[in-house]
């Protein structure tokens, strides 16, 4: 969450204890009950151990983004919104920002309601103790037929960005991850 400081022109990122990035957000319930189901059936790997490779952790505690992310982001925006034919000042690009830090509680999308602790960053930037996030797309970039507009922005980890959702639709995405849960439940059981 964002908001502005008395000082013009400065702004700083609000912090959100770690109670409330885990526990917001509809079906928040699920996946904490999951991950410890899940985890009692592997070995345990210290959360945040920067030694070790971020997917092989059983989850991450990020801290919060820089205010520094704010205008990387507004400026990585601006060609997206160029793309879609949208001028908008380097204000109005800087309130979408913050607004989907708000919304998205500092982190990525698809793990807001867990504080983004199955998300990870790209190698090059394994040493950042934040999530660097980037513009992730709702309908897919690459399908050519489809209208773009700025509300199919979202911000993403590199993980659900480039490994997760890649060209694909949230209805394809959401009935293949369920499909394979199913089977990793069978396996499971075996």
């Amino acid at each position: 969450m964002m908001e502005e400081t008395p000082k013009k022109g400065t702004r700083r990122l609000v912090r959100r204890s770690p109670a409330a990035g885990a526990g917001a957000g509809a079906g928040s319930s699920a996946a904490p009950a999951a991950s410890v189901a899940a985890s009692a059936a592997a070995p345990s790997v210290a959360a945040n151990n920067m030694s070790v490779p971020p997917h092989f952790r059983d989850s991450n505690v990020w801290e919060d983004p820089p205010e520094s992310e704010v205008e990387r982001l507004q400026t990585s925006l601006y060609p997206h919104l160029r793309k879609i034919d949208l001028t908008v000042s380097k204000a109005e690009r800087i309130a979408f920002v913050e607004k989907l830090f708000e919304k998205q509680n500092n982190t990525c999308a698809f793990g807001k309601s867990v504080g983004g602790m199955y998300c990870w960053n790209e190698p090059r930037d394994g040493e950042k103790r934040y999530l660097k996030l980037q513009w992730g797309h709702i309908k897919p970039r690459c399908r050519k037929n489809d209208t773009q507009t700025i509300d199919d922005l979202c911000l993403l980890c590199a993980r659900c960005n480039n490994q997760i959702q890649t060209s694909r639709y949230l209805c394809q995405l959401k009935a293949e991850l369920e499909s394979k849960l199913e089977n990793i439940d069978a396996l499971m059981k075996t």
